[in-house]
């Protein structure tokens, strides 16, 4: 891997978090392509550094969602949307551990990395159809877990997921897109502990503050601009890129 390889994962880093477009398939993809053998430590700060950036984006929710929970008010907007990102994580977590074995499998397969991305974009065809005006609830959140914790598949965007789960399931627009990024937080911290042990040394700085700067810089934009699609229902632009970039990979690597 060289600079410019570490400058190109960052950069597909940051836009595909946040882009309902399945950042963990674009990455395999790259990693396909490239013959690269990327160390799971740089997968980490990857996403630890998007997470950041959606934290410094959200703070002020996440300020009014930890006062709500030391106050104990549930009922309070803040409260509920506490509560939501808990539920969500329930069944995000032993999901996501029932399938990590098999999902880090299909890292190595592009022709199923592929497939998945076709999957994601039917689901954000659909999903610019529907919306409503309901807010969250118990059901709903755990509902949405369930589909962030699917999502731990290579190629299933997990953006893409939550958001067209929450629409499908009467939640607003604007509540779905902000909650499905802050489900994100939990999920990606989870998943950081729990491959802590297998982490591999020996990353070169130099590519490591490469890949995490350019990350992180991509995501304030591209997280941003995902809230402004979704308003205006034009997921189905990130539906047809998800079929472009998933019939592509199928005609190249059948070819190879």
């Amino acid at each position: 891997m060289n600079l410019l390889d570490a400058f190109l994962l960052g950069l597909i880093q940051g836009v595909a978090e946040w882009l309902p477009i399945s950042s963990s398939g674009h990455l395999a993809l790259y990693r396909q392509f490239r013959e690269l053998h990327v160390p799971m430590a740089f997968d980490v700060a990857l996403h630890l550094a998007t997470a950041a950036v959606t934290l410094w984006v959200f703070r002020s929710d996440v300020a009014g969602m930890a006062r709500a929970l030391v106050r104990r008010d549930l009922g309070s907007p803040e409260g509920r949307l506490a509560m939501t990102i808990v539920l969500a994580s329930i069944p995000t977590a032993i999901i996501g551990l029932a399938l990590r074995g098999p999902a880090e499998a299909l890292e190595e397969r592009p022709m199923a990395l592929a497939a998945a991305l076709l999957v994601t974009g039917a689901l954000l065809h659909g999903a610019d159809r529907g919306g409503g005006q309901g807010d969250w609830s118990w059901w709903r959140a755990l509902l949405v877990g369930v589909a962030q914790g699917l999502a731990v598949t290579p190629g299933i965007s997990r953006s893409g997921a939550t958001i067209a789960c929450a629409i499908y399931l009467g939640v607003e627009r604007d509540r779905a897109a902000r909650a499905s990024f802050l489900m994100a937080v939990p999920a990606i911290a989870g998943a950081a502990i729990l491959t802590a042990r297998d982490l591999e040394g020996g990353v070169p700085l130099d590519l490591l503050a490469v890949a995490t700067a350019t990350a992180a810089a991509v995501s304030l934009v591209s997280l941003p601009l995902v809230l402004a699609v979704v308003r205006r229902r034009r997921l189905r632009v990130f539906a047809w890129w998800c079929w472009a970039v998933g019939g592509s990979a199928l005609a190249w690597f059948g070819m190879h």
